[in-house]
């Protein structure tokens, strides 16, 4: 104990008479051994800092008796003495605890002729700490029991106390269900028998923040009764099924004013399970709808897997009729984290007389989903990353003297939507967002193109008028957050777009600027947005402008 006494008393060694006047705009010269190591600017400060780093850098190098040997104030410097001592050669420390069976102890002892680090060391324990009460010791603590100095070598020994072992008795939550309870265990992976950790505990609360039909009132916390943890959780159920309408206003080619519409129903955590359903209907460019629905099913039969599927059919007048269908079967490693394997049907029957007749893809592939906003509506801080990549066989129907001929080509699909917040005040947040996607076959026509444009992603063009093969969209908003679902902002979308079909390939470059805001109601909320587009070779046209009108009720 005396070495480690002696280290702690060298480390706070306070110069009270040399630092305790003003020295400033005197230089500060550091030997060691008499040999001038640093010069610095004194700094009331960071003069002790300066005295402390150099001591510990010495014993981090084996030097462990090192200590201030003088200090000599002189009228324009002062110089600082410090002797190195005896180098150390070797060290070896030893943990002993009643309990050898906790698997920490295969990391614990350190010999090997190790130099002794404190800095090093200090962060060890620290991480022998975490480690013990992330597995059911919540109340483990280290003491040095001896430690001496013999033959240039340390020998320290431990004493490690974990405490009792502590499991997780139950969750409880009086305001909410049994369901719901069994959910949150799933969500925050806090299970009934296990052992106590306080990392899944501090991380729960943001875990909560995430989902959309919780509401969180305060953290998390938690109680110790008789060797187990009482887990407190204080959320509630919140409205979030909703119905949503928007009105898009644009001027058509003939300089009329168009209308375009979005209605959707989702229903979400309905039968408390995490479940949702939704159903989208869109009226798009002349004569063109679209109908998508979707669902989702997490934790199937306990499991941590979550099944998905999705319908999406669009009909352009009298031209095509495109229908998607896909299916999703995802791991989820948290609840905001998942990989899966994904199918996806493609079929599309061309309604005029044309070279062909219809075109059928079965894709296969993977996906990739990470979610760390910081709150589902409304973040100011974190990111989320989607990802899917895929790759099938295409079969092309094509009739040509009245025969049937069938052409097989391979297929690839991409996308990638990546969106960041930056927390800049309280109040603002910056956020930065791209969507990329791209379809890539070597006979591709135009009714099996991607479309952008509109409310969803190019805002301030039509919706969905403009087809592509590959896009990336580039998004900037700055944001002024009112409360937990309001805002206002101001954004601009970038965006490069490639139409590739068979022996045609276009290129062209879209930019949009535009204000908003999304503004909360009684159980509602309103969403107004006006918006510029062009094509980057082009000027702004502000009776070109698009407004987008949209209302969601919760309920």
């Amino acid at each position: 104990m005396i070495f480690l006494k002696k280290t702690v008393s060298i480390i706070l060694f306070s110069f009270t008479i040399l630092f305790g006047k003003s020295q400033e705009n005197k230089i500060i010269s550091l030997f060691v051994n008499d040999t001038l190591v640093k010069t610095e600017e004194s700094n009331q400060k960071n003069n002790n800092k300066l005295i402390d780093n150099q001591i510990i850098s010495l014993i981090g190098l084996g030097y462990l008796s090192s200590s201030t040997d003088s200090v000599k104030n002189h009228k324009d410097s002062i110089h600082i003495y410090i002797s190195s001592g005896e180098k150390y050669n070797s060290s070896k420390i030893k943990i002993l605890s009643k309990d050898n069976s906790i698997q920490i102890f295969n990391n614990l002892n350190q010999s090997n002729n190790l130099l002794f680090n404190p800095k090093t060391f200090s962060n060890k324990i620290e991480t022998w700490l975490n480690y013990l009460s992330n597995n059911g010791y919540p109340f483990a603590k280290f003491s040095f029991d001896q430690s001496h100095l013999t033959n240039q070598e340390l020998n320290v020994v431990c004493d490690l106390n974990t405490g009792p072992y502590i499991q997780i008795d139950s969750i409880y939550n009086p305001n909410i269900s049994e369901k719901e309870i069994n959910l949150i265990s799933k969500i925050t992976n806090i299970k009934k028998g296990d052992s106590y950790n306080l990392s899944l505990i501090k991380e729960s609360t943001e875990k909560l923040r995430r989902v959309n039909y919780f509401s969180v009132l305060k953290p998390t916390a938690y109680e110790f009764i008789e060797n187990k943890a009482k887990i407190y959780t204080y959320v509630k159920s919140k409205a979030v099924n909703n119905i949503n309408g928007l009105v898009g206003i644009q001027p058509s080619d003939d300089g009329k004013t168009q209308l375009t519409g979005n209605l959707s129903l989702t229903l979400l955590n309905t039968i408390k399970k995490g479940e949702m359903m939704h159903i989208n209907w869109r009226k798009m460019f002349n004569a063109s709808q679209n109908l998508i629905t979707s669902f989702s099913m997490p934790y199937i039969f306990n499991s941590n897997f979550e099944i998905k599927g999705n319908l999406n059919m669009i009909k352009k007048d009298s031209t095509f009729f495109n229908l998607r269908s896909k299916a999703n079967i995802n791991y989820l490693i948290e609840s905001n984290h998942s990989i899966g394997i994904v199918y996806d049907l493609v079929g599309s029957t061309n309604l005029l007389d044309n070279d062909y007749n219809s075109t059928s893809v079965n894709n296969f592939g993977f996906n990739f989903y990470i979610n760390k906003l910081n709150q589902a509506f409304n973040p100011s801080k974190g990111f989320l990353i989607n990802c899917e990549l895929l790759s099938g066989l295409k079969k092309t129907y094509i009739t040509e003297n009245d025969e049937e001929k069938l052409l097989k080509t391979t297929n690839y699909f991409g996308l990638v939507n990546y969106e960041q917040f930056l927390k800049t005040s309280n109040r603002t947040t910056i956020k930065i967002g791209i969507k990329a996607l791209t379809t890539i076959n070597e006979n591709l026509y135009e009714n099996e193109l991607s479309r952008i444009g509109g409310y969803q992603n190019l805002r301030g063009f039509d919706e969905e008028s403009i087809f592509v093969s590959s896009y990336s969209i580039g998004n900037f908003e700055f944001r002024f957050l009112i409360d937990q679902k309001s805002n206002v902002f101001i954004f601009s979308d970038i965006a490069w777009a490639e139409k590739h079909i068979n022996s045609l390939k276009e290129e062209n470059y879209y930019n949009s600027i535009g204000l908003g805001t999304n503004f909360s109601i009684n159980n509602g909320l309103l969403t107004i947005i006006y918006a510029l587009g062009r094509e980057t070779n082009q000027p702004f046209i502000i009776r070109t402008g698009k407004i987008h009108l949209g209302f969601t009720s919760y309920f």
